[in-house]
């Protein structure tokens, strides 16, 4: 067994019976890269990668043409971009059917954007006794946005027997004020949802690492506002 195969090696027996919080950076790449190219030499591949980017989630979040250019094979770059929608998989069926925590609404909808790079909308769906009934993807669109339909909202959760409703979605430009088209299509759907006897109780922004709450930030008070007028 060479030098590298060792090293590996090591990491693996490490991870078996330790946690992955112990390891640094570096050598989480390097592990997951020894999965990604097996027959490569990951280390050398890790500082390649470490040295082009500037974390690992900017890794698994660059698309797999640009991994290829940089030396990774196809089948390389596919297992590093399947990580973050594993990731958020994982998280939705641990969630399904859980108490919903108004307090905890940014964390939720944040981890359904893990790895996205393309503009999308979340739906989630509370029943009456506040847990968690629908929570998914309803649209999906460019870099530059995506159109929200209201009567299939509306629809779902009718279907859904829900009683409160968050939207959310992404500003892959990192910028997570609202822009004007956000704040008449919040007016629309909380109208639209009031109408059939369910709350809109927030719409969530989420930019890179930052969220903003219409709700706690008091722009969904002026949607109630004019919504009523």
């Amino acid at each position: 067994m060479d030098e590298n195969k060792e090293y590996i090696e090591s990491l693996r027996k490490k991870y078996s019976s330790d946690i992955i919080n112990s390891y640094d950076n570096t050598e989480i790449l390097e592990l997951v890269m020894s999965y990604a190219q097996p027959r490569s030499d990951a280390p050398a591949v890790a500082k390649k990668l470490e040295r082009a980017f500037n974390s690992f989630s900017s890794i698994c979040e660059t698309p797999i043409d640009i991994l290829e250019e940089k030396g990774i094979s196809r089948s390389g770059a596919v297992f590093l971009k399947m990580i973050p929608d594993v990731c958020r998989i994982y998280n939705d069926k641990s969630q399904n059917g859980q108490q919903v925590d108004d307090n905890k609404l940014m964390d939720i909808m944040a981890s359904k954007f893990i790895g996205t790079t393309t503009e999308r909308s979340v739906l989630l769906l509370i029943d009456k006794k506040g847990k968690e009934i629908f929570c998914d993807v309803i649209n999906k669109g460019g870099i530059k946005g995506v159109d929200i339909s209201i009567p299939r909202i509306v629809s779902l959760a009718c279907e859904k027997k829900a009683t409160k409703a968050v939207l959310a979605h992404n500003h892959p430009s990192g910028n997570p004020l609202p822009s004007e088209s956000d704040m008449q299509c919040t007016i629309k759907l909380y109208s639209a949802l009031n109408l059939v006897g369910i709350t809109l109780i927030d719409h969530i922004i989420v930019a890179d690492e930052e969220c903003l709450s219409l709700r706690d930030t008091g722009l969904l008070d002026e949607v109630i506002s004019d919504t009523i007028r």
